[in-house]
């Protein structure tokens, strides 16, 4: 029998706007607005005992999964260079590689750890092109089967790769909370989530709290597709008390996953942010196809 729950996630790369007051800083958007689990239905032959894909409870002090995996996407984004309602329209190939260690304990705590690569070239934009390095590490507390709560931080660096150097690098203290559950007939699956970041950055000017909020759904079509759609709101407030942005994200996608370890995925994105500085205001469609390549251990 076939079981699996390969994590597929939608990849926003926004960059803020080339302009004096809103330097580039990557670890804005850059980063999946938004993870959510496939979750499939068990399938029972007739006459079986198997009850589904559920685990076998294992009564050790923990245990350690590992994850390995590499995303490769190519997207066409129309305002590549985020430059209000009508900058230059690019295709972007956004590869990225990385790593995952789950430790999971015989109570309701986790700790999870990521370290990844990732790189963006863009066709017809000069000055756009960077790679980055970043890395998450937080504890996880389930409060039900469906309600987790989160703590951490992320880690970031990201380099230009036409001679500007360093264009952000920084860490954010993470806390979150999440909801997961079947709903209707079992083959829709409803997520939600609420987090708090503090960003401290360099440059400093792009020092900010952010407070995002994000909902959706994910559909099981047939045994290897879905369809995901999913909203995320999100808030941040600058340091230096000049600038605060509000920004609305909504993604739909369709999911082929018939292998474990193999899925691809087609998505359609719009984003439009607000902001109390003019040269940080944009809307974006991107329109994107990928695939990804995960490995459990």
């Amino acid at each position: 029998m076939k079981s699996f729950a390969p994590r597929i996630a939608l990849l926003l790369a926004l960059l803020t706007p080339l302009a004096v007051t809103a330097q580039i800083d990557p670890s804005t958007d850059t980063r999946t607005p938004l993870q959510a689990e496939l979750d499939r239905l068990p399938s029972v032959e007739p006459g079986s005992e198997d009850a589904g894909d559920f685990d076998t409870l294992v009564l050790e002090a923990f245990r350690v999964r590992y994850r390995v995996f590499v995303d490769n996407d190519i997207e066409y984004q129309t305002n590549a260079n985020l430059d209000g309602d009508a900058g230059d329209g690019s295709f972007v190939w956004l590869p990225r590689v990385g790593a995952t260690a789950i430790v999971e304990f015989d109570s309701p705590f986790s700790i999870e750890a990521t370290a990844a690569l990732q790189s963006a070239f863009y066709e017809d934009v000069p000055n756009q092109d960077f790679w980055g390095a970043d890395s998450i590490v937080r504890v996880n507390y389930a409060l039900t089967n469906t309600v987790s709560l989160y703590a951490g931080s992320e880690f970031y660096s990201y380099e230009s790769l036409e001679g500007a150097g360093n264009l952000s690098r920084g860490f954010a203290p993470t806390v979150g909370l999440n909801h997961n559950r079947r709903i209707l007939d079992g083959r829709t699956h409803l997520f939600a989530g609420l987090r708090y970041q503090r960003h401290f950055v360099s440059p400093s000017a792009n020092d900010r709290d952010t407070w995002t909020g994000s909902v959706g759904l994910t559909r099981q079509l047939s045994t290897d597709f879905f369809a995901q759609g999913f909203y995320e709101y999100r808030f941040s407030d600058y340091a230096n008390g000049n600038r605060r942005d509000n920004r609305n994200s909504a993604v739909l996608a369709l999911i082929y996953a018939p292998d474990p370890s193999f899925s691809v995925r087609t998505g359609l994105t719009y984003v439009e942010n607000h902001s109390t500085v003019a040269a940080a205001e944009f809307k974006t469609f991107n329109l994107g196809l990928g695939a990804a390549l995960v490995w459990e251990y």
